[in-house]
């Protein structure tokens, strides 16, 4: 692990490629409030079979700066990320905030992706004003781990992340989930042309099954995966799974 200087800050990243090996790596992004610790079973899972790293957005993480207010300033920032690892096309994951900066890139910058990955995530993201109001006054949701997880998770994992939650500010929270709010990409995704693997807990309260389908529906060339028994941190609820699914999706892609 280690960090680079953008802009002034030092972001972190989880591993840094090499610009010159034969596939294109994976850069992983993560949702709103997390970090790169949010795909370390997928990071464990896949290297071994593919490149791949994940970043601490700026504010998040390790990484300094202060978070952003919308999804066009997070895409310009994976831009110049990019372009600071000398890393001319990438495979983009992203999960919820992050598949929305995934979208959006690809919409943007479609020649720097050569596949995405989609996680608990839809061309729309709507935020109530439940989450929304408590934050702007400076107060957390008190439910917002429990909604982010199937019902039945496991409580040891729950309180993990409800301990992990409680380091985030409201404020880091309110900037992304502003900047998941005022984004909206529904009649655009027909012009994605890129391999799309979409993602998504069978459980979801707050990005249920049906962002995940339209997805599927409106992008070309693009294929649906439900996991049983996973709410919306699919990838660290259902991990194993999740992983079989990414490993197929590229042992496809190699070929």
């Amino acid at each position: 692990m280690g960090s680079l200087l953008l802009d002034g800050n030092h972001i972190h990243l989880t591993s840094f490629p090499d610009p010159n090996q034969p596939n294109p790596p994976l850069l992983l992004i993560h949702g709103s409030g997390g970090n790169h610790r949010h795909w370390g079973k997928q990071i464990q899972g896949l290297s071994p079979i593919w490149p791949c790293m994940a970043v601490d957005l700026p504010g998040h993480g390790r990484s300094e700066g202060n978070p952003y207010t919308t999804v066009s300033e997070y895409r310009d920032f994976i831009l110049s990320l990019l372009d600071t690892l000398s890393l001319r096309c990438v495979y983009l994951g992203g999960h919820s905030l992050g598949g929305a900066i995934t979208l959006d890139f690809a919409l943007h910058y479609p020649d720097r992706v050569a596949g995405l990955v989609l996680v608990g995530t839809g061309a729309r993201l709507r935020v109530t004003r439940s989450i929304l109001e408590p934050l702007r006054k400076g107060q957390m949701v008190p439910d917002l781990v429990k909604w982010a997880y199937a019902p039945a998770v496991n409580l040891d994992l729950l309180q993990l992340a409800q301990r992990e939650w409680a380091k985030v500010p409201p404020s880091t929270f309110l900037a992304d989930f502003t900047a998941c709010d005022q984004w909206d990409v529904m009649d655009r995704l027909g012009e994605i042309r890129h391999p799309a693997l979409i993602i998504c807990g069978s459980e979801d309260r707050l990005t249920p099954i049906k962002y995940s389908q339209y997805l599927f529906q409106h992008i070309p060339d693009a294929q649906l995966k439900i996991v049983p028994d996973a709410g919306h941190m699919v990838m660290i609820e259902q991990p194993d799974l999740v992983n079989r699914i990414m490993i197929d999706y590229f042992q496809g892609q190699r070929g």
